[in-house]
């Protein structure tokens, strides 16, 4: 016979706890690690956007660092000196744009009040703006005002290929046209007589200019010339690359030509051999001369 040994196994509700705990434990440690995880993932990206943004802002920062600042000053000093201490060439120039009232009004041709057209940015602009201008050697200055310190606001320089004219393009009247390719100004002037001497004026500059003449214009050189009705035709009495002459200027080319006529032989060198032999005179006489026949 066979005897069977029965095992008693306690089961009892501490066992389960006891399972339920380890797997409430484990749950735990999972769900722990996992929010572990999760939290240095967000710090890393925190951090790392962090560091973009840092470098964003210190990008920024030397984009827009004081230095360069600085710097730009120091370029801007740079040019101020330059434009004072520069070469013969920008200096002219560089004086050409900074004319001042009273420079211009030294070697004034007519200088006056008139109204200079100007392009409308908005409606409602004035098209039309009150300024002083001076008209000095072959140049149209204009002057917001005449302080003798003020300089020049803008500039027209006359020259062969520039077209002077009175236009009617527009419905107020006495209206001057400067015009030069791809340049233009309108110049309003107050009366009649104010536009012929303007007009006049700027004619005779530039027909001076096509005929040749490269001195400098005053109101004595242009008084001396005349032009025709139309304006068109000079009537020069100059010659070309000289100014106009003068009596002065005559007699002192007269004395001088006669001194030099009336100079001795002997003060020149070799004059034997200079000057050419003369012909024998003539031998035999002359003929008579004919006498005139009278028709009958």
């Amino acid at each position: 016979m066979y005897f069977t040994e029965q095992h008693n196994i306690d089961i009892s509700p501490i066992m389960f706890d006891n399972f339920d705990q380890k797997d409430n434990n484990f749950r735990h440690s999972v769900v722990s690690t996992t929010t572990t995880a999760t939290t240095a993932t967000t710090a890393s990206n925190s951090t790392q956007r962090l560091s973009v943004e840092s470098s964003l802002e210190e990008d920024n920062i030397a984009t827009y660092s004081p230095r360069q600042n600085i710097s730009n000053n120091d370029g801007l000093k740079h040019k101020i000196l330059n434009r004072f201490y520069s070469d013969s060439k920008e200096t002219l120039y560089n004086l050409r744009q900074c004319i001042s009232v009273d420079y211009a009004l030294e070697d004034a041709i007519c200088s006056d009040w008139m109204y200079k057209y100007e392009t409308p940015s908005f409606s409602f602009s004035k098209t039309w703006k009150k300024r002083f201008y001076v008209l000095a050697n072959n140049n149209v200055y204009v002057f917001k005002s005449t302080k003798s310190t003020n300089p020049a606001k803008e500039q027209f320089m006359l020259t062969e290929d520039t077209f002077v004219f009175v236009t009617e393009e527009f419905k107020k009247g006495y209206v001057i046209e400067l015009r030069k390719p791809h340049f233009k100004w309108h110049i309003r002037c107050d009366s009649v007589e104010q536009m012929k001497l303007w007009l006049e004026s700027m004619k005779k500059i530039v027909a001076c200019i096509k005929a040749g003449y490269s001195g400098t214009f005053n109101p004595l050189v242009l008084s001396s010339l005349k032009l025709t009705e139309d304006y068109q035709l000079l009537d020069t009495r100059f010659s070309k690359q000289q100014s106009l002459p003068n009596s002065g200027n005559n007699n002192r080319k007269r004395v001088s030509s006669i001194m030099i006529s009336r100079q001795s032989l002997a003060e020149i060198p070799d004059w034997e051999t200079l000057i050419p032999p003369q012909s024998p005179p003539p031998r035999s006489r002359l003929p008579p001369i004919p006498l005139p026949t009278v028709s009958e």
